[in-house]
């Protein structure tokens, strides 16, 4: 038993076996694969992974799988690596894609004690916050996404995600917070690149309302 006892103590930590590409793009495109891990290095599966573009806002989003790893086909060039994870904060690399090499990046998340939008609303005054998330037929965030929220007894009055910031905390992306909203009905319109234009009712009469609204591609060019 001692000796069985020793060699637990000293053996080196678990280390998950390497993530395997599975997707082979081709046409110039290039596989971005890695490994979302926290502090300890053990694994956190089904990370939302986030790749943005530096010169503009395009982001692709992947999901991490049970083993904690993930793959986004992209074009070279230099991008903002991120994950989100519920009770852990957002990280951010810089990484540089390029043919040259094996584009592998790990990230390591840390633990947050953030665990969800915090709402701003006076239930005294009939005002409410609400926050709308815009998704793919995979349930991946739509990024970037416009909207408006206008009252349908008076149009003229209109909330827009321009003047508020998209949420970033633990939760997908592709999101929008609107502090403040009297109740009442309103029209919601959002616009995305490569996505029809979604308008539909939106209801306010609680303190706080979250919405998940399902975006629908455009058809591919022949």
């Amino acid at each position: 038993m001692l000796p069985f006892l020793l060699a637990l103590a000293f053996a080196p930590p678990y280390a998950p076996p390497p993530c395997t590409p599975l997707l082979s793009p081709g046409g110039g495109l290039i596989l971005v694969h890695g490994r979302i891990v926290d502090p300890t290095g053990a694994v956190i599966p089904h990370a939302l992974v986030r790749l943005k573009t530096t010169t503009n806002d395009h982001s692709s989003y992947a999901k991490a799988d049970g083993a904690g790893c993930y793959q986004i086909v992209t074009s070279p060039g230099k991008y903002m690596l991120q994950a989100s994870s519920q009770g852990f904060a957002i990280p951010t690399r810089s990484i540089v894609v390029t043919t040259a090499e094996d584009n592998s990046f790990d990230l390591t998340l840390s633990v947050s004690f953030y665990s969800g939008p915090i709402v701003v609303a006076d239930e005294s005054t009939n005002s409410a916050s609400i926050r709308i998330c815009f998704v793919d037929p995979l349930g991946l965030p739509v990024d970037p996404v416009r909207f408006t929220v206008k009252t349908i007894v008076n149009p003229k009055h209109t909330y827009s995600s321009e003047q508020n910031t998209p949420a970033e905390g633990p939760t997908p992306w592709g999101c929008g917070n609107i502090y403040s909203v009297p109740w009442g009905e309103y029209t919601l319109t959002a616009d995305a690149p490569g996505f029809e234009r979604v308008q539909q009712k939106v209801v306010s009469e609680h303190t706080f309302v979250n919405q998940t609204v399902p975006m629908t591609p455009l058809p591919a060019k022949p």
